[in-house]
């Protein structure tokens, strides 16, 4: 086997990991993350605060500086009349409830 092909071949791996890493992620976020695709959430902090705003993405990830999996939510804002707007937002799971209440409740 060449270098070239031992690269490649070791390339491959490396992909196949992060797909299972990516995997395992998205995994945590679905089973701890409150928030769902498509919720209805309110801003309770600024710049946003009082506005509302659908959850686009819920994304895990890992952090190596503290060794422990959390969550991302991401969304857009609605406008006035109800439709969604350019602006996003995100919050993750460490400061989810001092910014962020679901509509009908917390």
């Amino acid at each position: 086997m060449t270098l070239i092909e031992k690269y490649q071949a070791a390339t491959l791996q490396i992909e196949e990991f992060k797909k299972v890493c990516e995997s395992i992620l998205q995994e945590y976020a679905d089973q701890n993350c409150p928030f769902k695709i498509g919720d209805t959430v309110e801003i309770l902090e600024y710049p946003y605060k009082g506005k509302t705003g659908v959850v686009k993405t819920i994304l895990g990830r890992y952090g190596s500086w503290n060794n422990k999996f959390y969550w991302i939510v991401q969304g857009n804002l609605l406008k006035k009349d109800g439709k969604e707007g350019l602006q996003d937002f995100s919050f993750t799971q460490s400061d989810h409830e001092k910014w962020i209440k679901k509509e009908g409740g917390k």
